[in-house]
């Protein structure tokens, strides 16, 4: 799974960003705190749920996602799923699946 996320950093803060995590604050920060919220939030999801419910998901990430990048002074404008993949076992199943639909139609 791949996200998009927009940030900014929290302008009352920008001095002690620059200080504490330098200029590329968002490349330091972001990327740990993404995978750990993605991994967390797919946690409690099965497949079928990420397909069908890709925006409650993207909310629940959103929603983390600002709680922890908050704590470094970053603000979470909006954060959508770019890109759902299963692997090619998960793939092969349901491929299985939907033939096996057909062909008993």
């Amino acid at each position: 799974m791949c996200i998009r996320d927009r940030y900014r950093p929290n302008a009352k803060f920008l001095r002690e960003i620059f200080l504490k995590l330098g200029q590329n604050y968002h490349e330091r920060v972001l990327p740990s705190i993404s995978n750990e919220v993605l991994k967390a939030v797919i946690a409690r999801y099965n497949a079928d749920q990420l397909l069908t419910q890709r925006e409650r998901v993207s909310l629940e990430i959103k929603k983390e996602m600002l709680i922890r990048a908050k704590d470094f002074n970053i603000i979470i404008d909006d954060v959508a799923i770019t890109e759902l993949t299963f692997g090619d076992v998960f793939t092969r199943a349901i491929e299985g699946k939907q033939i096996a639909q057909q062909n008993a139609e």
